[in-house]
């Protein structure tokens, strides 16, 4: 598995994944993104990469337990997910929601989620702190990826569900949520993932996944499609 931990603008180099991991297990490097420094900045305390690494090395084999249990279900299920934590004065998880998905598998998502949330770290230096964890996993290599679908190809079907979001959002929150969704021949549903912008939001994704699995999607004809999308 490579993972990276990122707050703000930076970003730190990914960790190593396990040289005995299954193949079909393995997830890919995520994209490089901007990196300033080794410190991972939150509120006002701080963690450096090293820091991170004491909390979630040891939860890399469950982060991959939570794909391959899938992946009989969803043989297509690949992607990316970002945890965005929260960590108290003494290290513990005080909170860690999906900011960023496209796995396209709810109960995939969840399961990441809830092994995160076990993660404990050294104390943050200065205060609370918050920093974003990406994990990215592949297809195996005899495996052929889901047709790639662009929002546009979902336009009419959007159009139909404007008002999902605002039924599903949580008072007071101004979460934006994303889904994803694999789709089976005929136009059903065959998984949906989703990600909330804000943790104020996370109680709406459940509600966002239940509608969307009832969906009526275009046929992507005899293999399964994949598309990401902002629920209206």
């Amino acid at each position: 598995m490579a993972c990276g931990c990122g707050g703000g603008t930076s970003e730190a180099p990914p960790a190593s994944l396990p040289a005995e991991q299954h193949d079909r297990e393995r997830p890919r490097d995520p994209e490089p993104e901007a990196n300033d420094g080794m410190t991972i900045s939150g509120l006002t305390g701080h963690l450096s990469q090293e820091e991170i690494s004491v909390g979630l090395d040891t939860k890399q084999e469950r982060f991959l337990q939570c794909f391959a249990r899938r992946l009989d279900a969803v043989d297509v299920l690949a992607g990316e997910i970002a945890l965005t934590f929260h960590v108290d004065v003494t290290g513990h998880t005080a909170w860690v929601f999906a900011v960023r998905s496209d796995l396209g598998d709810r109960e995939t998502e969840q399961c990441i989620v809830g092994v995160a949330a076990s993660a404990h770290f050294p104390r943050p230096h200065g205060g609370e702190a918050e920093f974003t964890f990406p994990l990215a996993f592949d297809l195996p290599d005899d495996t052929r990826p889901a047709l790639n679908w662009t929002p546009q190809r979902l336009a009419r079907v959007l159009e139909e569900q404007v008002g999902v979001s605002a039924r599903c959002r949580p008072a007071g929150s101004e979460a934006v949520y994303t889904a994803t969704v694999y789709i089976a021949r005929g136009g059903t549903v065959l998984s949906v993932g989703a990600s909330s912008s804000t943790y104020d939001g996370v109680a709406g994704l459940e509600c966002i996944a239940e509608a969307v699995r009832t969906w009526q999607m275009p046929n992507p004809g005899s293999y399964p499609a994949k598309v990401t999308f902002e629920v209206p």
